[in-house]
């Protein structure tokens, strides 16, 4: 019973269950209860098999990791009764706290499984083989979504996109295959999510900065390949007079993001204007930038742009500000220095063994909890961040199996 293959798979079925749920979503329908119903499945499968298995093993996890994973609960538990004490709906503190401490026990679980050179390999193999299956129905995906609105006229938000054709162009930068990487690069531009663009640019710019093998060939190979690639874009807008703002009007998104505007302020960004908001309610709470504004915490969010206005309750996109408003200031010490100072230590290990592949994986992760998790309410809704770093703090305890891999 391999618990890692199961938490790989079911993170793959929900991301191909997405491709629907996201059309959907498009077209105006609620799909919030499955993503959250999911989410709470996916973690009580692999936490209900860890309990099996430690049952009849009668072997539980290093007292070091029992050590952390106590006191990332024990955090949890103050902010919970902080938000209890608050008044805030019961209801909400106990989806706050458990939804956190929810993949942060999935983390724990995977970094202790069993994972022999076979199982490394098999794991392996199927990230790769379900990449290549991700990127072919993403572009089938992003085809039908482009028919049903240039060519049915049906007006709907042209942003897409997942941070996990990330994680898939760095593989295939790992392995030098020069077609997935055009591929996912155009999907990502085409799909008109800024956040996940942004993400891809800095994960290729650190990665070809820390793997030296790959940095030559980037410079001997890709970057002549980009020249011509921009070259006949630009020809092509020319001859058929067309541009990518004609084919995805959300990319006007990326151009109206000016710092050099000579009007241009911060707020001018609707994430930085919910963390003005929520700042606001957060500092009026007694002894919150002490113990945090608790679990349960909401702000009230009001944004007006012409005709359009809106105004209800609402967590904010931002993680990092997210945990320090909700959980307090030593929740969010705890969690990035103890996050960062894994990813860092997992990084030097495949950086010195010369491993593409699963350092690629890493600097996905370091550029995930640094940047993109600043950019939506990450760390709950995404178990892939946390089954990834748990598989690659795994491996980097068997210095045997990343030399083989």
């Amino acid at each position: 019973m391999n618990i890692v293959s199961i938490a790989f798979k079911l993170y793959f079925f929900n991301l191909i269950l997405g491709f629907p749920l996201t059309l959907l979503h498009l077209l105006g329908f609620e799909v919030i209860l499955y993503t959250r119903f999911y989410i709470a499945l996916q973690f009580l499968v692999v936490f209900s098999l860890y309990c099996l298995q430690a049952s009849l093993t009668k072997r539980l996890m290093p007292g070091i990791d029992l050590y952390w994973l106590y006191i990332f609960s024990s955090l949890l538990l103050v902010s919970s009764l902080i938000g209890f004490l608050r008044g805030f709906p019961s209801q909400r503190i106990l989806i706050d706290s458990g939804s956190f401490i929810a993949p942060i026990i999935t983390y724990f679980i995977i970094k202790n499984a069993h994972l022999n050179d076979r199982k490394l390999a098999h794991l392996k193999s199927m990230l790769i083989k379900f990449s290549k299956v991700y990127v072919f129905i993403f572009i089938v995906y992003c085809g039908l979504v482009y028919l049903l609105y240039h060519g049915y006229g049906l007006h709907f938000n042209l942003s897409f996109s997942h941070e996990f054709l990330v994680l898939s162009l760095l593989i295939f930068l790992s392995q030098f295959n020069v077609i997935y990487i055009i591929l996912i690069s155009l999907s990502l531009i085409l799909s008109g999510k800024r956040s996940v663009m942004l993400l891809g640019l800095i994960c290729v710019s650190v990665y070809t900065f820390i793997d030296r093998n790959f940095r030559v060939k980037f410079f001997r190979r890709l970057i002549p390949l980009f020249i011509l690639l921009v070259a006949l874009g630009v020809i092509s807008i020319r001859h058929f007079n067309v541009s990518l703002l004609d084919i995805n009007p959300t990319l006007t998104k990326v151009k109206t993001l000016n710092i050099f505007k000579k009007d241009f302020t911060p707020f001018d960004i609707p994430r930085i204007h919910e963390i003005k908001l929520a700042y606001k309610e957060y500092s009026k709470l007694p002894l919150s930038h002490l113990a945090g504004a608790g679990a349960g915490f909401q702000y009230f969010y009001y944004y007006k742009a012409g005709l359009v206005t809106e105004s209800h309750r609402r967590h904010l996109h931002c993680s990092s500000i997210s945990i320090l408003i909700y959980f307090g200031p030593l929740f969010f010490l705890v969690f990035y220095g103890y996050f960062i100072y894994q990813l860092i230590k997992i990084l030097k290990i495949f950086s010195s063994y010369k491993n593409s592949f699963f350092l690629s994986i890493a600097v996905y992760l370091l550029c995930y909890l640094v940047i993109f998790a600043n950019t939506a309410y990450a760390f709950v809704v995404d178990y892939g961040f946390w089954i990834f770093l748990g598989w690659l703090s795994n491996i980097s305890k068997n210095t045997n199996g990343i030399s083989k891999s």
